[in-house]
């Protein structure tokens, strides 16, 4: 029984130690850190480019890994919903459907990994 736990305090202690090395400072950067991190387990486990980040009541934010094209997969997404690239300004992107236009703004959350934002206006 000693063996177990200590076997299994020893697992939880180095997934803690991985965590904190491979995320770094990121896990104090943003509010919903919790939240941001269950989505890049879903992003791993699933074939996705991209993965909604739950509890956001003001924008839809989504994570993507950096090694994938960031501007492609945001164009794919916002073309499901007939909207039109027209440009890039710095981590911005610009969309526009007839007289409307959103602003796609962009983050890197880890090296590894971007935040990007669709507002839901």
């Amino acid at each position: 029984m000693r063996k177990i736990i200590l076997s299994s305090s020893l697992i939880l202690i180095i997934i803690v130690v991985f965590s904190l090395t491979y995320f770094g400072s990121a896990l104090l950067q943003e509010e919903n850190t919790m939240q941001i991190l269950f989505s890049i387990s879903k992003l791993h486990l699933t074939s996705t480019d991209a993965v909604l980040v739950e509890g956001q009541d003001t924008n839809h934010t989504f994570v993507s890994k950096t090694k994938d094209d960031i501007e492609k997969i945001i164009v794919e997404k916002l073309s499901e919903d007939k909207w039109s690239y027209k440009e890039q300004m710095g981590s911005a992107y610009i969309f526009t459907k007839g007289d409307d236009t959103k602003t796609i703004s962009t983050r890197l959350f880890t090296k590894h990994y971007f935040l990007w934002e669709i507002p839901t206006q």
